[in-house]
């Protein structure tokens, strides 16, 4: 169920030369390597209740990413994921911190899908490469994952990444379309993973030449405590 976290984040959406007809949809939607976010995050585990969050994102050209969420104005977490899937947290309410990996048996599919939704806000749901299947249903592979889009017109519905045997890891429900200067994206995306879902509302999204160091450094205080996974996201529950 992870495997797809160590394939190249491009490759989910793919690469090479648009193709005919929807080379005019790849273009519209634009790219960014280095961009600034902020989102609604509304997140219902299957087994838990839901929690709301308001997420900020800054990822550099180098593929690193900070993130900081908040919940009702008060900022709950930050954290630091570096492009080969590392991952640092710190809980500036807990005073604590660890260190794990988003393809870790600990991690909640819908965090470990995050590589994902970065990708959605670099490159847009239609990879360059994609082949049409079925009027309105275009397909692409990444490693060995099957990505299907869904187009009504040209505005995309549902987006799927199934495993090399067909098992569907990861659905997408796109939205209205809104653009963010030259982005052209889904401005409501709602997740949905075997344990559970998460709607997203994107808010802001600014394409950057890239995002300096200190924007994106995660600086733990000297006597934060070091703790288990598990311990700091119970606790975050709080």
């Amino acid at each position: 169920m992870r495997r797809f976290l160590l394939v190249p984040l491009a490759l989910l959406v793919g690469c090479g030369e648009p193709r005919d007809p929807d080379a005019d949809l790849v273009r519209r939607q634009g790219h960014t390597q280095a961009f600034a976010a902020a989102a609604l995050v509304r997140a219902k585990p299957t087994d838990g209740e839901a929690v709301q969050l308001s997420l900020s994102a800054w990822k550099g050209q180098d593929g690193a990413v900070k993130l900081l969420a908040a919940k009702a104005d008060v900022e709950v977490l930050e954290a630091r994921l570096e492009a080969d899937g590392r991952l640092l947290l710190w809980s500036p309410r807990q005073r604590e911190v660890c260190t794990t990996r988003l393809d870790a048996p600990e991690v909640p599919a819908l965090l470990a899908h995050l590589p994902l939704l970065l990708t959605e806000l670099s490159d847009g749901p239609l990879a360059p490469n994609a082949v049409r299947s079925t009027e309105g249903r275009w397909t692409w592979t990444a490693g060995d994952l099957a990505i299907a889009l869904v187009l009504e017109g040209d505005r995309p519905r549902t987006k799927t990444v199934a495993d090399a045997a067909g098992t569907t890891l990861v659905t997408l429900t796109y939205g209205e379309q809104r653009a963010f200067d030259e982005l052209l994206r889904p401005a409501r995306v709602t997740i949905q993973v075997p344990d559970g879902e998460a709607l997203v509302i994107l808010r802001r999204l600014d394409a950057l030449g890239d995002v300096s160091a200190e924007r994106l450094r995660l600086t733990i205080p000297d006597d934060a405590v070091t703790v288990p996974f598990p311990t700091l996201l119970e606790h975050l529950k709080r």
